[in-house]
């Protein structure tokens, strides 16, 4: 049996008080088959890097 690396994933929206962004990453990395690596989580880029602190990513891969 081979170990399979992870799908490596980026989510779209998802900064600030809405919830639905962590409901979408909880939901396609359950099953630990995917992980978020990147994302553009808002048009604005010092929001879009606030968020990827908020989902654990390096802020250099928010865009």
């Amino acid at each position: 049996m081979t170990t399979q690396r992870p799908l490596r994933m980026a989510l779209i929206g998802g900064a600030g008080a809405g919830f639905i962004g962590k409901v979408h990453v909880t939901a396609a990395t359950l099953d630990r088959q995917a992980e978020l690596v990147a994302g553009a989580f808002s048009s604005n880029p010092e929001r879009s890097r606030a968020a990827a602190d908020d989902f654990r990513i390096n802020p250099a891969r928010a865009y």
